[in-house]
Parts: C-alpha cells; structure tokens; sequence
C-alpha cells in the first residue's frame, strides 16, 4: 500500500500558478486583454493592445475606455455590460479607436468580477477578435 498523504500535502503543478506566470502568458497573448474599474478606467491593458490598434498599455491606464470606444457605441457597450449578470460572460461588438485615429471593430467577451476591492470590474477581461477598419 501506498502512502498517499505526502501527494495531499503538495500543491498541484496545474493548481499552483505564479504571478510571473500569469503575466507572461497575458504578454503572449495575441488578444487584448484589459482590466476596468467599476466606473470603466482601464486598470490593466495587456501588451497585444500595441499591435492591434498601436496604443502602449501605458497610454490607456487611467483613461476612460469611453475615451477610446467610437461615439455612436457608448449606449450599446454600456447598456450590455450594466445589464449582464455577475459572472456571467457578455460578447460586445463596437468599434475602438485605434493610436491613428481610425476606428476598428472589435468584438469583446467580458465579464463582471464582484470580489475585488471594489464592488464592480467590467470587464474584468475583454478579447479582441477583429480589427477591420470602418
């Protein structure tokens, strides 16, 4: 018989993820991913958001994403995150202004996270599909 108790005691290599970790695969990603506060200021911008629309992360923290999504999409964006369960996955078309000035559509998958310091994130992750000019 096997002595199981030291295999409980040991953290699973797949539970066990380092913050280096997390933010290499977040750098790899071909995707944009952000992080907003409750109020919608970028708090994280992954660096896919330089290739895709020619903005350094920098550059978006501490703006408004109602700073960089096209005028005629606010209502559609905001009235799909406000209206999205907590937890719950919501897919958003709009266009986002890109560092030259051009619009591209994107499509977002976003998510309300409601343990976090504040009381409300959206999106907490918002992926890029597409960035055909319009």
């Amino acid at each position: 018989m096997r002595d199981s108790s030291s295999l409980r005691d040991k953290p699973r290599a797949s539970t066990v993820v380092e913050a280096a970790d997390c933010e290499s695969l977040l750098a790899s990603s071909a995707d944009l991913i952000v992080v907003t506060s409750a109020c919608g200021i970028y708090r994280y911008v992954s660096p896919a958001c330089k290739r895709l629309f020619g903005w350094d992360p920098s550059e978006l923290i501490g703006r408004s994403q109602d700073d960089f999504v096209h005028p005629d999409d606010l209502e559609v964006l905001h009235t799909a995150l406000n209206e999205s369960a907590a937890e719950q996955f919501a897919t958003i078309t709009f266009r986002f202004l890109s560092q030259q000035g051009a619009y591209h559509w994107v499509e977002a998958t976003c998510r309300r996270e409601l343990e976090r310091s504040e009381p409300l994130t959206v999106p907490p992750c918002a992926t890029s599909r597409s960035a055909r000019s319009h």
